[in-house]
């Protein structure tokens, strides 16, 4: 076959086949030009789940009459004008082709009225016949029978029951993102939902009907870009991605982005359980010159020019949001500390700075701090071994035993810590009850300790209920923050090894051994080039075994060379010092008593992201009094 030139209509249908996929594909286009538009209200409106017809009616600026033939033409647009224009674009839409693709696989006709305008004129995109018609200022886009004229594609559709789901989702993300604007949406002439001009919570709430006391603020700004939104509290994360609300909007559009993914995941790498899955709506505003979103026809992808600032900034933001430990419900998108007494008003719409959208409450006796080593259950070699790393690691330059423990501190009115593990203690030892406590302003939120349940769980009042904390969870958490903590002001002591490891790497991780020489020297592998070939590792953190420095080493540069921004080998420090954390946790059957308990209670007050254990595991509940009473029938 010779080459030749493709004539107009095929040339549409294949351009369409980039933008148009589905009913839903309309939607969002078509919802998108109407934003760009100014339009304060939007009706949709679907039949056969978009398959028969896609109609959108907005009160925006509209088309004069003698631009509409040009509003269907590929490459035709109002919103660029030169390069420089695409590189900084603010608009929804900016190519020229969603109207030419939609018409070439539907019937569409398109009808505007600007405002100044007597009447509206109708076209239809098939015939080019361009009409009189009556309605208000403002554009409606009717599209019918997709993929009429490509039976090929029609057949790709689903059931009109999942397109119609796929396109209220479409409209659902533009209508998270736009608050402002007043949405409608109906499907077979059903009213689907209907929302007025809201705030941002507001609107939040209103599409997902959630529980405002299982979110948390994140909010961040820079010079050049800003983070709002909202993220789950770990113990309510889902099961599976399917099952979770994971949305990311850049400049007010819905995204895929995977670096932006990789930053939310990283943020919540040591507080969820397994592998569920956490739920976030987060707004990134980013200058426009500074993000390109001409990457994708569908422009569901973005690029940044800085990837690693804004990575920074969304993991930042998202791990300051999780780090409080106590809380207490409050509206969504407000903060109030109990012990100023005041509540400043929704972040989203004030741009407060406040980090979380729940209160941090703390004592004086929280600031006490549980001693490394004081409560380990020495019970193998290993777990001596490792118990012995973690109180180097804290106290390097300070020669302690193994079974001597130094007497802390306590500053008056604080209870004491952990005392050291008995090693013949009775298990499942109940301790005393605590004399009656009065409510008062100032009680710790996780209140006082009563008694140990089954050697495994700490029993406490507050004065809101009863509280239960799983003692060896809450004590892993304490010491895995405290680690981290010290590795923040110094790197990891690194043990000289008798012998120097040589480990074999290839051309591409012998570079990125070169770039990232320092930062493996601090996680303890200090290395040097052995030949063109080799390295020898020479140092290597006390509680990483010598035969595990060849997979250890190939591992960290493989995650570095494949993704710099994904704050890898922070994610591996952090699984190295939850091991030592979780060995050196009191375990479960060791008798605590009164102070004891109360300490780790205080201390656990103090921990940031102290719900849950290193693996994710809550790590205390609370009962509040009212579901007591209901489980007794009391004032029923």
């Amino acid at each position: 076959m010779p080459i030749q030139l493709l004539p107009d209509t095929l040339i549409n249908q294949i351009a369409a086949g980039e933008v148009v996929e589905r009913p839903a594909s309309i939607v969002k286009e078509l919802a998108e030009n109407s934003l760009d538009a100014g339009a304060t209200e939007i009706a949709i409106h679907l039949e056969a789940g978009g398959i028969e017809r896609v109609c959108v009616r907005d009160d925006g600026c509209g088309i004069p009459a003698s631009e509409l033939p040009l509003a269907v033409a590929r490459h035709a647009t109002s919103k660029i004008d030169s390069l420089k224009a695409l590189l900084s674009v603010t608009t929804k839409g900016f190519r020229g082709e969603a109207l030419a693709a939609i018409a070439a696989v539907t019937h569409l006709t398109i009808a505007s009225r600007p405002r100044e305008a007597p009447h509206g004129m109708k076209l239809d995109a098939r015939s080019g016949e361009l009409t009189p018609y009556a309605m208000a200022p403002g554009t409606e886009v009717d599209c019918r029978a997709l993929f009429d004229t490509v039976p090929a594609r029609r057949k790709f559709l689903k059931t009109p029951q999942t397109e119609a789901h796929h396109a209220i989702e479409a409209a659902r993300r533009l209508a998270l993102a736009h608050p402002q604007v007043a949405w409608q949406v109906t499907h077979n002439d059903k009213l689907v939902w209907r929302l007025a001009p809201q705030s941002a919570e507001a609107r939040f709430l209103a599409l997902f009907h959630t529980d405002p006391a299982e979110w948390r603020l994140a909010h961040a700004e820079t010079p050049a870009a800003q983070l709002l939104g909202w993220v789950i509290e770990p113990r309510f994360a889902r099961e599976s991605a399917r099952q979770a609300l994971q949305y990311l909007f850049v400049n007010g559009r819905a995204v895929r982005d995977r670096l932006l993914a990789q930053a939310v995941r990283q943020a919540y790498h040591d507080v969820l359980h397994g592998h569920r899955q956490p739920s976030y709506v987060l707004f990134l505003t980013v200058a426009p010159e500074l993000v390109d979103v001409n990457v994708h026809p569908a422009k569901s992808e973005v690029r940044f020019r800085d990837p690693n600032a804004i990575f920074r900034l969304v993991n930042g933001a998202i791990a300051q949001a999780l780090a409080p430990t106590v809380v207490f419900p409050q509206p969504l998108g407000t903060e109030t500390t109990e012990a100023a007494g005041k509540t400043q008003p929704p972040l989203a719409t004030e741009r407060a700075t406040a980090p979380a959208t729940r209160a941090i409450v703390s004592s004086p006796a929280a600031q006490q701090r549980l001693p490394f080593g004081t409560s380990t259950v020495r019970d193998s070699a290993n777990a001596r071994y490792l118990a012995f790393a973690a109180h180097a690691f804290v106290d390097a330059n300070t020669a302690r035993s193994e079974t001597a423990t130094p007497a802390p501190t306590t500053p008056p009115g604080a209870l004491p810590p952990l005392a050291p593990a008995h090693e013949h203690a009775a298990p499942e030892v109940a301790a005393p009850s605590p004399p009656p406590v009065e409510p008062s302003a100032t009680e710790p939120p996780l209140g006082y300790a009563l008694a140990q349940l089954h050697g495994i769980y700490i029993l406490a009042q507050n004065r809101r209920g009863l509280v239960l904390v799983d003692m060896h969870a809450a004590h892993e958490r304490i010491l895995y923050e405290r680690l981290k903590r010290h590795y923040d002001e110094a790197a990891l002591p690194a043990q000289p090894l008798l012998h120097p490891v040589p480990v074999r790497l290839n051309g591409a991780a012998l570079a990125t051994f070169t770039e990232h020489r320092v930062t493996l020297a601090q996680l303890g592998l200090e290395a040097s080039l052995l030949d063109t070939e080799t390295i020898a590792v020479r140092t290597h953190p006390p509680f990483v075994a010598p035969r595990e420095i060849p997979a250890l080493v190939a591992e960290l540069l493989e995650t570095l060379r494949d993704a710099p921004t994904s704050n890898a080998v922070t994610a591996r420090r952090d699984a190295l010092l939850a091991r030592v954390a979780c060995h050196g946790a009191v375990r479960a059957n060791r008798a605590l008593t009164q102070e004891e308990m109360n300490a780790l209670l205080r201390d656990l007050e103090a921990t940031e992201r102290g719900g849950q254990c290193n693996h994710g595991r809550p790590t205390w509940i609370e009962l509040p009094l009212a579901a007591l009473d209901a489980l007794f029938l009391r004032g029923q």
